[in-house]
């Protein structure tokens, strides 16, 4: 696949998975250990809202 045919939908597909797992590690890191603040969780919950609704639901 040609970097060129790459659109920006599929940008914010991949991203919102990348962000998912994110989200899902910090959650647990959070639980597990207490090292990761919840306004970084917050942050990083944000911005895989953002992706998800920009790479399923606008069109």
């Amino acid at each position: 696949m040609k970097i060129s045919k790459i659109s920006s939908r599929d940008v914010f597909v991949l991203t919102s998975f990348l962000l998912t797992i994110c989200c899902i590690d910090q959650l647990y890191m959070m639980c597990r250990y207490g090292n990761i603040k919840i306004e970084t969780f917050i942050l990083t919950l944000f911005f895989t809202c953002l992706n998800i609704y920009f790479g399923f639901k606008a069109k």
